[in-house]
């Protein structure tokens, strides 16, 4: 892609909350997160920014551990999945 932009990790910020994020299934090298399977999607329903975590909804329960999450650019606004 010509304006391929880099991933890079953040912390979390409340800009987050009501976005669809992917659940990258190889927590490896960028390289390996960008080209390899998705696991799923989880809605981000609050974020703690102090605490530096998320409260998601996830059609698994139980903590995701070390699992990178994708947050990027969507063609469509975000829906409030909470009401």
């Amino acid at each position: 892609m010509a304006d391929e932009e880099e991933l890079e990790k953040i912390d979390p910020v409340p800009e987050m909350a009501h976005w669809t994020l992917a659940l990258v299934n190889s927590p490896g090298s960028i390289e390996e997160m960008r080209r390899g399977p998705i696991r799923g999607f989880v809605y981000v329903a609050e974020v703690d920014t102090e605490r530096k975590r998320l409260k998601i909804l996830s059609p698994v329960s139980g903590r995701l551990g070390d699992q990178p999450l994708v947050w990027g650019r969507w063609p469509e606004p975000y829906i409030n999945l909470l009401g």
